[in-house]
């Protein structure tokens, strides 16, 4: 055996296993792929279903923002490019935080929305009524 046939035959092993390893690597961007449009799908399903839930009025408050938000999405979906993906997940959970807010009951709702006042404020406002801060 030559040193050239011993360099070919290591040569032919090393890319029949990259090959095989980029082939595997093909296969897990399409397991990946699948499992994250089924999430996604199902995500959006979900809101559909808390849309359907809404009074009018919830729904004529919301409406507006969340259509305006969809209709100025500005994807490619035929290049399939990442930014366009980052984009939609992005918008999609902003749409899952105020659907989590609008479950919850009315009562707590309002709390939430409400910020705390800022806390020279809060002080003064605990000294105007004699209660001091601890």
């Amino acid at each position: 055996m030559t040193m050239e046939n011993g360099n070919r035959r290591n040569r032919e092993e090393m890319l029949t296993e990259m090959v095989a390893e980029f082939r595997h690597l093909r296969n897990i961007i399409r397991e990946v792929g699948e499992a994250l449009i089924i999430r996604k799908e199902s995500q959006v399903e979900a809101l559909v279903e808390m849309l359907e839930t809404l009074s009018a009025s919830e729904l004529r408050a919301l409406s507006p923002e969340w259509l305006r938000q969809i209709k100025q999405l500005k994807v490619k979906p035929a290049k399939g490019r990442m930014k366009d993906l980052k984009q939609i997940v992005h918008l999609m959970e902003e749409f899952q935080e105020k659907a989590e807010e609008l479950r919850e009951p009315p009562r707590q709702r309002r709390r939430m929305t409400k910020s705390p006042p800022p806390a020279r404020h809060a002080r003064k406002l605990d000294s105007l009524a004699g209660e001091p801060l601890p």
